[in-house]
């Protein structure tokens, strides 16, 4: 989405929007701090603050960035702006997202509900927000909703489509496609984000396709152009301080190793995800993280550590009310159980697994 310009502040939407439009976030947020600490005026004030929070959002500061979204989203309310309001609800569902609040998705659709009843019609805001449910029904593991979400808002777009809204797309698609086990589609996507977001020199964003491309190579495998693609996602990480993104690039090298038949070093990157998103506070992150670090030790014999991780990984996903990684969880579970010969407690996972999914529908 396009970022706005706010009428009567003073000028000020003008700068900050062209700094956004550069994707120079480190200026962006020092120009909007600096006007947030000396404007009195409540629209320059709002204006500040959205560009402010968009800033640390780019930046992978989602906490700080939450902060200053709802302030804009506060300030534009008073003043009556509704479709600056509903843009900033699109970036709390954003910085949400990020940190794995599952309060993203409410977010999110009561921003779709309000973009509908604009006098006019805005298809850039709505494709903008059907995107970002999209990515929240990915991280929930609710693969066709995204899907759906993902083609809904490339239709929205048509032919005016953004070419940077189009990688981040692509990259989605990679993964709801790689988990629905259309191996060939994930690597397409993965390559088309990999490209985009080469041209645009979007640097976290191409660390986030560089993992999402050797996941699926990994997965189709193609072991060896899988570690160096996800080694180059690793080195962009570290170089650009990216901590929600490093967690998952160790998860994918963890799923590589085990490929490979190295367990040794699959523990270890999976008990680095759990330590990593622990401290992050990645809930989802950490059950998945668990889920694997449960499954090597299954292969590896290890039926207390196994049953130790699961049932911690189970824990969480009830905490979070997520049927669908938790019917997720329950399968992993299972075969990790009939790896140990254990078919009656299996067949109980197997059971809870099915029955999550028949209540869902």
């Amino acid at each position: 989405m396009r970022p706005p310009g706010p009428a009567d502040d003073g000028g000020l939407a003008p700068v900050l929007e062209q700094l956004a439009l550069q994707e120079d976030f480190e200026e962006l947020g020092r120009r909007a701090l600096e006007a947030l600490a000396a404007r009195t005026d409540p629209r320059q004030r709002a204006t500040a603050a959205y560009y402010l929070g968009l800033s640390e959002l780019r930046l992978a500061q989602p906490g700080q960035g939450l902060e200053h979204l709802r302030q804009a989203e506060r300030e534009f309310g008073a003043l009556g702006d509704e479709l600056m309001v509903i843009r900033c609800m699109d970036l709390v569902a954003g910085a949400l997202g990020v940190m794995e609040d599952p309060a993203a998705r409410s977010v999110a659709r009561a921003a779709l509900r309000r973009v509908d009843r604009l006098p006019a019609r805005d298809p850039d805001t709505r494709a903008a927000l059907l995107a970002r449910l999209g990515t929240i029904f990915l991280a929930l593991h609710e693969w066709s909703r995204a899907i759906e979400c993902y083609e809904r808002a490339l239709e929205e777009q048509g032919s005016l489509r953004d070419v940077r809204s189009s990688g981040r797309l692509f990259n989605d698609l990679c993964i709801a496609h790689l988990e629905l086990g259309d191996v060939g589609a994930a690597v397409r996507y993965a390559r088309l984000a990999v490209n985009v977001h080469s041209r645009l020199e979007d640097r976290p964003s191409l660390a986030r396709a560089l993992n999402n491309l050797g996941l699926a190579l990994a997965r189709s495998g193609n072991l060896q152009e899988a570690r160096g693609r996800l080694q180059d996602s690793l080195q962009l990480c570290e170089a650009l301080g990216l901590e929600w993104g490093f967690v998952h690039v160790l998860l994918s090298l963890g799923e590589l190793q085990s490929y490979r038949g190295a367990l040794d070093e699959a523990e270890r990157h999976f008990a680095s995800a759990v330590e990593q998103s622990e401290r992050t506070g990645e809930r989802m992150t950490l059950s998945t993280a668990l889920q694997w670090a449960g499954r090597v030790a299954a292969l590896r014999g290890d039926g207390s550590v196994a049953k130790q991780h699961f049932q911690r990984a189970l824990e969480v996903l009830h905490e979070l009310g997520t049927p669908a990684r938790l019917a997720e969880c329950h399968a992993f579970y299972a075969a990790a159980l009939e790896l140990e010969g254990d078919v009656p407690a299996a067949l109980r996972h197997w059971r809870a697994s099915a029955g999550i999914g028949g209540r869902r529908g």
